[in-house]
């Protein structure tokens, strides 16, 4: 439809400005941007085009060639996280409730601050999770997280987002008021200074063995969910 190509068309140069790759433009990079998430929309009418979906496609041309890039796009949009990104984003919502789940012991100073000023977890990972967080870490530990992701699905964006949640727990519970949360937020993840490498270990962690993010887990949990929904 025109209004999707539309919103492509104008989410393509907002996309990693300050990339080599997408500085420019038009250039052979943001033309194949525009490609991918166009074959995307026509492959799933059902979500066509939303945003956040530039970030991924675009960091994943950063290394492998467009066709390649369309399929791991549409893997991580339909089999990882499915739902995220339809109008009533409903596997999005439900992922939300699970990290609440299994993150219900760790997180527990963070739920009564958040109880306390009036905000919940959504007001921090809905930009991770709908990104993948593509656009919430630098390149390199990006791609890092991506490849928990290819490899483990879903308990891995779940694992990480808790993960990150711990490490920024501290300056999480020093925002007195959710529009601190939200400004915070708002200059991004990156310049919280997390220590990524903690981050990685600590979802690797989460992810085997009995740890709380495992694959059965989190199906399991999902299940549930979709049941009541049904």
């Amino acid at each position: 439809p025109a209004r999707v190509r539309s919103d492509i068309a104008k989410d393509v140069p907002r996309t990693f400005p300050e990339h080599a790759l997408f500085a420019a433009h038009p250039s052979p990079a943001t033309r194949s941007l525009q490609r991918v998430l166009e074959a995307y929309a026509r492959r799933n009418p059902n979500i066509g085009y939303c945003q956040g979906l530039n970030f991924v496609a675009g960091l994943l041309l950063c290394v492998v060639e467009e066709e390649v890039a369309f399929w791991l796009l549409a893997s991580l949009v339909e089999d990882i996280c499915p739902n995220y990104h339809t109008t009533n984003m409903s596997g999005l919502k439900i992922d939300l409730q699970v990290l609440e789940e299994v993150g219900n012991a760790d997180l527990s100073k963070i739920h009564a601050h958040f109880e306390d000023i009036g905000g919940d977890l959504s007001l921090v990972c809905l930009p991770w999770l709908l990104t993948a967080f593509a656009d919430s870490a630098p390149c390199r530990v990006t791609f890092r997280f991506w490849d928990m992701v290819f490899e483990v699905g879903a308990p891995a964006v779940l694992a990480l987002s808790l993960a990150m949640l711990l490490e920024l727990e501290e300056k999480l519970l020093a925002c007195d008021s959710i529009s601190e949360v939200m400004d915070m937020m708002h200059r991004g993840t990156k310049e919280q200074q997390p220590r990524w490498e903690v981050v990685v270990g600590r979802a690797q962690r989460m992810c085997t063995g009995t740890g709380a993010v495992t694959y059965d887990r989190i199906s399991m949990l999902r299940e549930v969910r979709y049941a009541k929904l049904r």
